[in-house]
């Protein structure tokens, strides 16, 4: 999956190189992303595992451990093809009319739920972590993305889980989550925890 992936994302750049040459590298490229891979869904395993033991109140059983394992290595394949296609432009595309236009900035608000979205510093995951302490990663994950972007725009943070704005903001955070996870399903991926 991972080689047809290089093979497709290289073609056209290293077309110039002689056959044998391109096997090498692409077999080459192959190998480091797949060590890639491996270590991100060691890094992630144990910590999937935990989340749903968390969630479900209980230890998996041999299938759903399984079904656990797999999902990680899902998550690790699709993370390293992210890496290979991130910033590719096909060469065919038209390249586009640079603009003279000073651009429009967009609010932290508006892209929270986008690539373009705030990165949360430690201080917004010290908050999450302290306003939902018993969600799930994949919650807080999320939360951590709503209220970076609501400190970039200057808005009111939670103070604590009592706090009237942590319970509409959780609402927000499940409904992106319900957004997203419908998202992943319709391409046949499996929604987040």
């Amino acid at each position: 999956m991972i080689r047809e992936q290089i093979v497709q994302r290289y073609a056209q750049e290293l077309a110039e190189m002689d056959r044998a040459s391109f096997e090498d590298w692409v077999a080459a490229k192959t190998q480091e992303l797949e060590v890639q891979a491996s270590q991100f869904q060691t890094d992630n395993q144990g910590p999937t595992i935990a989340a749903w033991t968390s969630a479900m109140g209980r230890e998996p059983d041999y299938m759903e451990r399984l079904g656990l394992i797999n999902q990680t290595r899902l998550a690790a394949i699709e993370w390293v093809t992210h890496q290979l296609w991130e910033g590719y432009q096909d060469p065919d595309d038209a390249e586009p009319e640079p603009s003279s236009e000073t651009p429009i900035p967009v609010a932290a608000m508006d892209r929270w739920t986008t690539e373009a979205g705030t990165e949360p510093d430690r201080e917004t995951e010290q908050v999450v972590e302290m306003v939902w302490p018993d969600r799930t990663p994949a919650f807080q994950v999320t939360a951590e993305l709503l209220l970076a972007a609501r400190a970039e725009d200057g808005l009111a943070l939670p103070v604590g889980p009592d706090d009237p704005l942590a319970g509409e903001l959780a609402v927000a955070v499940e409904q992106e989550m319900a957004r997203s996870n419908a998202a992943l399903a319709e391409h046949g991926l499996k929604p987040s925890l």
